[in-house]
């Protein structure tokens, strides 16, 4: 509890200085402090320091939700829900309080994105299937978020459930595509790393150098030497046309 709620404290200092290099996720790292226990006190921080400024609010709820959508899920994140979720299937206050503010930020994102695609008479209905199939999705299979991004079962949800029910006009990723990058126009760099990084098995990402690597090794083959002769009579042409150039 202490540590948590002294992360807190941190953080409205560290965004007031705009000491970037050890805010969150550094100074959760460094106290060894899970997401399940910040999100744990941090409506009570909020409510018992009034006088908190707006930027420290809103510095506090981007912190908050980040843990919702991709922090907390984690493989080597401290406390790792989803093994607590397969494991406990009595949930803890603890766990109730996170997930209650999981589905709630999940409906309103799956609202939002609804009714972008849905332009019928049908679209609470629409709404309300793929809220369940989300929360089905998270409860019964919280592996399927791990080292993933919260929008990625989202975007699959609606879908999944615009394919089932034959929305017209067709729902396709594209459209979805658009207008889910519409409504995070505030937020380009998030809304490219849900994209473009997407774990199609299990095990995290690998490292930007790693990814680099990869690329420069496997995607793009090396040029094939060209053999003396030809490159001989390559560079001969190139001096031939440098002098024809130059009379």
């Amino acid at each position: 509890f202490h540590r948590s709620l002294y992360i807190w404290c941190l953080e409205v200092i560290l965004r007031s200085k705009e000491i970037l290099k050890l805010m969150y996720p550094k100074s959760a790292k460094v106290l060894k402090v899970g997401s399940l226990d910040l999100i744990k006190i941090v409506d009570c921080f909020i409510k018992y320091v009034p006088a908190l400024p707006r930027i420290s609010r809103q510095h506090i709820h981007s912190i908050e939700e980040n843990i919702m959508e991709e922090a907390a899920w984690r493989s080597d994140s401290i406390g790792q829900i989803v093994e607590i979720m397969k494991k406990d299937k009595t949930k803890s206050p603890q766990q109730n309080l996170f997930l209650r503010k999981l589905y709630t930020l999940a409906h309103n994102r799956i609202r939002k994105l609804c009714i972008g695609l849905f332009s019928t008479e049908s679209t609470t209905e629409l709404m309300r299937l793929t809220f369940s199939t989300f929360k089905y999705a998270v409860s019964r299979h919280p592996e399927l978020l791990q080292d993933r991004h919260l929008d990625h079962v989202i975007l699959c949800s609606v879908y999944g459930i615009g394919k089932i029910k034959t929305v017209k006009p067709n729902v396709s990723f594209k459209r979805i595509n658009q207008v889910y990058k519409s409504q995070r126009s505030h937020d380009p760099h998030s809304y490219n790393k849900v994209i473009r990084e997407i774990v199609l098995g299990p095990g995290p990402l690998p490292s930007a150098s790693t990814s680099s690597a990869n690329t420069a090794t496997t995607a793009i083959p090396p040029t094939p030497p060209i053999p003396y002769k030809q490159q001989q009579t390559a560079n001969n042409n190139k001096k031939k046309r440098r002098c024809n150039q130059v009379l």
